[in-house]
Parts: structure tokens; sequence; C-alpha cells
């Protein structure tokens, strides 16, 4: 194994050069350095771990540490829990497979050690549950549970061992690449069916993360959720095929420009697109293997079967390949000065002159060149190309930006649209600006109090739910062959409602949840004087009403003849929102019983909410 230092200078991309020209390399020549943390996220839903014969894993002699992660970090999507033992599954699998050796405690289980690598196993974190709901967006809600998962590990390793590894992340780069039209649509609005239908595996998804982090939209990314201090430590290897190439994330957030990265070499326009060309070429160099780089290894291979060697008195083989080494190999002399530039490359050699960094941005004529698709084979990679970056695109003229200003044009366009966006129509304004009279439209003052005719009629007596199931129960009871019995536990079940708590903690019960009184939300008269009343009650409803109302919608279907028989209610809290979990176990008059499962957002104080990480807010209703 080599380290990591050397392994970068092999195989890393680390100029922003690289993102018009990536080094790419054949696949059965990664080798992973020492130190390294190697997260397996399951190519097929019954993975239980990697694949012992996989060849990253054929340097190693010792037996691999594998961490199995048992629940995952997010819970996007409606599930039902279900009964899976995974730490029998996870047994099973070592016994299958000897390579590795079960880790149950990061901090206390496992001593790090440089020649071995770390397995962070993400196979079973879904394993537990069942998804529910519309079909077509459970593979969504499921990938992006494993990938929430998978960046909580990178935090945990860190937590745990600190900046010890260096930890890999495979990307698999799909046939068809998501175009850039699409991925703006879903980044800039609500996910529709279609985005649910795109983005359905986890490498189509981190696709969509990482273009989001490193381009114009980070805000959004689940990568952002990643601390600064680890991205040093995170590679992430993108490969197709049998070809791969190597970015490591804290090298891409340096070349992003930004406020808070003002010297950086390129802006997040450019790059995202970058980004995505990158895959592109990536599918390219699987068919053309001039876009592959030889590693040292197969340069000498090739040199040893191509070149007619003679062996002098005194002279051995190594000394003629430490010969070829110096004096280059004359077949390919561009990639000769290329080995040989990034073989003097060290690690103090970060700090480059202003000029060597100011070369390393594309100039007007290299995006031009970069972008145009008249030069490409028409019958592969124009459809790649044309379908991913030019449609409804402009991609030309949208990226021919001078290096000393583009940072400046990108911002001005950025301002010129929001001003678009607040911008009214005169036609709007004049509708805007007429005064509708609503003065008793229907004439109904002319019409005496005594013959007005009320359009709402309140019910003199308010029914409990368990007065209004009785009525179906002593309904079903004629009809049914019910026994006494039978019907006097039922009868009883009707208020058991009435005595449960929704937690250990709560001291009312839900009897007294739900009756609710017109003095219980009240303004006071403090509350007169403040800016806007409506501000005071929105924040007093959702913080004392809004819950007991959620409580009193539950308990409500016990009024269609169910009996519920117990309600829980727990907050969960994750990256991509909070919201309140409600358990309630209910059985039918004639039927079997069964748990139903409600989630409901967090409603913050001042009416807005969080759901997969975008940010909603409560419209007030109105009423006379």
């Amino acid at each position: 194994m080599i380290t990591y230092n050397a392994f970068n200078l092999k195989f890393g991309n680390r100029f922003p050069s690289k993102l018009t020209t990536p080094r790419i390399f054949k696949l059965d020549q990664l080798v992973l350095p020492k130190q390294t943390c190697y997260h397996y996220i399951p190519s097929v839903s019954s993975d239980v771990g990697p694949n012992a014969s996989n060849p990253l894993f054929k340097p190693v002699k010792a037996r691999i540490p594998m961490y199995s992660y048992m629940d995952i970090a997010s819970h996007l999507g409606t599930m039902a829990r279900r009964s899976y033992n995974q730490l029998t599954e996870v047994r099973k699998y070592i016994r299958a497979n000897r390579k590795f050796r079960m880790v149950m405690d990061l901090d206390k289980g496992y001593t790090p050690q440089p020649i071995i690598p770390l397995v962070m196993n993400y196979s079973l974190v879904d394993k537990r549950y069942k998804h529910l709901g519309n079909t077509n967006r459970i593979e969504y809600y499921r990938s992006m549970n494993i990938l929430n998962t998978v960046i909580k590990g990178m935090v945990d390793v860190y937590n745990s061992k600190g900046d010890y590894h260096n930890q890999f992340l495979f990307l698999n780069v799909p046939k068809n690449i998501t175009p850039i039209s699409v991925m703006k649509r879903a980044s800039s609005s609500a996910f529709t069916l279609e985005h649910y239908k795109t983005f359905n595996t986890v490498d189509k998804i981190v696709i969509f993360e990482l273009w989001k982090w490193i381009g114009l939209r980070r805000e959004a990314s689940i990568f952002k959720n990643i601390p600064q201090k680890l991205l040093d430590k995170i590679n992430i290897v993108i490969v197709y095929n049998n070809v791969f190439t190597l970015f490591n994330l804290g090298t891409l957030n340096s070349w992003r420009q930004s406020e808070e990265n003002p010297k950086g070499n390129v802006n997040p326009l450019l790059m995202g697109k970058l980004f995505i060309r990158l895959l592109i070429n990536l599918q390219m160099a699987n068919r053309d293997s001039s876009l592959v780089e030889l590693t040292e290894e197969e340069q000498m291979k090739l040199a040893g079967e191509s070149a007619d060697v003679v062996i002098e008195d005194g002279e051995s083989i190594e000394d003629i390949k430490e010969e070829e080494l110096s004096s280059g190999y004359p077949e390919d002399d561009e990639l000769s000065e290329e080995t040989t530039a990034d073989s003097q490359e060290t690690e103090g050699s970060i700090s480059e002159p202003e000029d060597t960094l100011e070369a390393d941005i594309p100039s007007d004529e290299d995006v031009e060149e970069l972008l145009k698709i008249d030069d490409i084979d028409i019958d592969f990679d124009a459809d790649i190309v044309g379908s991913v970056i030019d449609e409804d695109d402009e991609v030309i003229e949208e990226t021919k930006l001078v290096a000393a200003n583009r940072a400046n044009q990108v911002s001005k366009v950025l301002t010129e649209k929001a001003n678009g966006l607040i911008e009214q129509e005169p036609e709007f304004e004049d509708i805007t600006d007429t005064k509708f009279d609503t003065v008793d439209v229907l004439g109904i003052k002319d019409i005496p109090i005594e013959e007005q005719y009320n359009l709402i009629e309140r019910p003199k007596e308010v029914k409990s739910p368990s007065e209004k199931c009785r009525a179906v129960l002593n309904e079903v009871a004629k009809d049914e062959n019910m026994t006494v019995s039978k019907y006097e536990n039922l009868k009883k079940s009707l208020n058991k409602y009435k005595e449960l708590k929704l937690s250990k903690d709560d001291t009312k019960t839900v009897a007294e949840l739900i009756d609710i009184k017109p003095e219980d939300i009240t303004i006071t008269e403090e509350d007169k004087q403040k800016a806007s009343t409506i501000n005071v009650m929105t924040g007093k409803y959702v913080k004392e009403i809004m819950p007991r109302d959620a409580v009193a919608m539950l308990a409500s279907v016990q009024s269609n003849g169910v009996i519920v028989s117990n309600i829980s209610k727990s907050t969960v809290e994750d990256i991509s929102g909070s919201y309140e979990a409600y358990s309630m176990k209910i059985k039918p008059i004639v039927g079997e019983a069964s748990t139903v499962r409600v989630k409901l957002p967090k409603i913050n104080e001042d009416g807005t909410f969080s759901v997969s990480g975008s940010t909603y807010s409560l419209s007030g209703q109105r009423r006379d």
C-alpha cells in the first residue's frame, strides 16, 4: 500500500484545469492507500455487505473491520416498521465471508491500523422498514435516507478517529445522465412526480446533490451538512464501467469562487456545467482509450513488451527500467511530459505563482471549444452532450465569460433576474389597485331578521366521539349475532381513549386535550397593543391549540364506529426537517385491530415549517 500523498499524486485531479480534462484511469489500476475508510453503499437491495472478492481488498491480508449501520439517519417518506433481525444477518454474512470482522462500536471496539481499511456498511439501514404510499416516490425517499446515513457515517468516523482516515465514496455514473435543465427545475421549484421518477437511485441523487453543491445552489444541497474541516478527507471516486477519475471535496471547494472564498479560480455557474461535462468525458473514455491515462506500472509493462531490450554485461533489468524512466518514452512524448511533471510535484508545492493559477482558468476560447458539439461522434456522443448540456440551456452564450470579470457578470445576471421577478406588470397593478365593492352584495340588509335564512346551522348539542360510536355499535348489534358479553366489552372500550396519554411525560389525558374551550385561546389587552394581532394569534394557536386539534382529529375517527385503544406521539428531528409522528391503534366494531401512523410537520411559532430541506409557511384562512 502507498501513502495518501503518493496516491493523490498518482490518481488525483489537483488543479482547476482538470475539470476540463480530468485524469482518467482504468479501474483495475485503482489501489486504496493507507489509512482508508471505504463507505459501501449496496448495489442491490439483497446485499448484506461488500463482496469479499472485491479487487480493492485483495492487497489486504488481515481481516478487515466492518461497521454496519442498523438504522437510517432520516425518515423521509411514509414507512412502517417490520420484523427484521439485522444483527443475525450480519453474523451470517461474517461467517460466510471470513475476510471481514464485525465492529460493534467505533470508539471502543476498533483500533485503526494503517494498512487495514475500515469498511462502513450501509446495506442494512432500511431493512427494518417497509415503504408505503406512492410507489413512484419510494425509491427517491429510500435513496435519500441512505445518502443521509452515509453523510452521518462520514461525520461519525471523523468524530471518532479525527482526521486519521481518508474516506472514499464510490459514485457509479448512470448511462443516462440527468440533463442540466431538469436539475435546474428540480432545484428551483417543488419536486414533481417526474422528478421523483428521475432521481430514483443513490448515484443519480449524488450527482444532483454534487451539482448543487459546487454550483449556484449550494445551500439546497445535502453536502452542505458536511463540516468544512472534513472536506479535505473525503474523496469521490467517479466510476463508469471500467474507467474512473478521482476528486477530493476539499480541493473542489477550494476551486469554487464564493464570498467565503473570493480567491477561487472557477465561478459556480461554470463549475456546475464542467462537472456534468466531466461525467460525459468519463463515458467517452470508456469507448476511446486515447482519453485514458496510463499509470507508471502500465507504462513499464508496455515498454517492456514493445521495446527490444538488450542486456549487456553487468546490467540488470532494473537498471534498464530506471534508464527508461529517466529518459522518457519516445512513443508518447506528451504522456511522458505529463507523468514527469506529476512525479515532480510534492506536498510543498501547493502554493503556486498567480500566473500559473490564472492559466488554469479556462479562457473564452477554451470554454467555447469545450462545450461545442460539432467535433464529437454523431452515433454516441452527440446524443449525450445534446440532451444533457445543450437542451434548454444556452450553454455557449451563458458561459462565455471573461476570467477577469466572470463573477461580476454572474452576480449582475442574478440581480436582473431577481428584479424581474419582483417587478409587476401594469395590468396586474391596475387590478390590485381596484377598490372592490363588497357592501351587501346579496341584499341581506333589506330582509327582515325573522325571515333571514341561517346559512350554517350549529347543532344544539355536540356529541362526543364515544357517543357517536355507541350509536354505531347499537346499529351493528341489531344486525349482527353479537353476544351480550362482546357487546358489553365493546361498550366499555368506547371511553378508553379518554384515559390515554400521548407519552409518559404528559400530565393531561386525551379527553382533556380535545376539550378545547373558547377561553383557552384569547387575545389579551396587551396583545392588542402589538403591531399585529394576527401574528400573536398564529403563535398562540401553533403552540397551544394546534397539537390539541391534531389529537382531536385522530380521536374523531371513533365517530365512524372505529374504537381507538391507544394513541402515542413522538417528535423526530433530522437534517431534512422536524415532524410529529402519531401512532394510533384502532379496532373496528366488526374487524381486526390495526395500527395507523400519521406524520405531521412540526410548525414553528411564526407559521413556518421544513419538509425535505425546503421551508414553507402556513397561510391564514379568512373568515367572517
